[in-house]
């Protein structure tokens, strides 16, 4: 199973569309304690479910935050995520913030977002055709993407996910 990094954001955008729970079944998920605390926050959407993955070792690793690496225009969350991929506890990060997704794109660091999780599901057999299209019409009610990445996800190619399929 990948070890697979992911930030607050995507955390709550899967777990509004219903996806979190597959994503702890499809990857084992790696969390910086930063991430651990945003999800847990008294009042957050799923705060209490969180408390529970992220008390889940057998589901949800939580590492202590690092210091290293100078991301300062990044949230905390998103800081701590990518200083853990650098440190070699991930194989690619789920990450919606747009700041930290750029990061990735420009320094080479394998990601995805949150909206190609359905496709991902789907183009693996893992998924439905018609629920692939529900999943992602959920996400797309949660999650703020442009068209470009709305495009993006809807077009992308089994072999552009290769590296990503569980």
């Amino acid at each position: 199973m990948k070890k697979v990094l992911i930030d607050a954001s995507s955390a709550i955008i899967l777990f509004k569309s219903g996806l979190f729970d597959k994503l702890t079944q499809t990857y084992y998920i790696v969390m910086a304690k930063a991430v651990c605390g945003e999800l847990t926050q008294e009042g957050y959407p799923g705060a209490e479910v969180f408390r529970e993955y992220c008390s889940d070792k057998d589901r949800v690793l939580q590492l202590p935050n690092h210091g290293e690496a100078d991301i300062s225009q990044l949230g905390r969350g998103e800081k701590n995520t990518i200083r853990h991929y650098i440190r070699g506890n991930g194989e690619f990060i789920v990450i919606d913030d747009g700041k930290g997704a750029a990061y990735c794109r420009d320094n080479r660091i394998p990601y995805i977002n949150a909206l190609l999780f359905p496709r991902i599901l789907y183009v693996s057999g893992d998924m439905a055709e018609t629920d692939y299209h529900h999943k992602t019409e959920m996400i797309l009610r949660v999650g703020r993407y442009s068209q470009k990445i709305i495009d993006y996800a809807a077009r992308c190619s089994k072999d552009k996910l290769e590296f990503f399929l569980p």
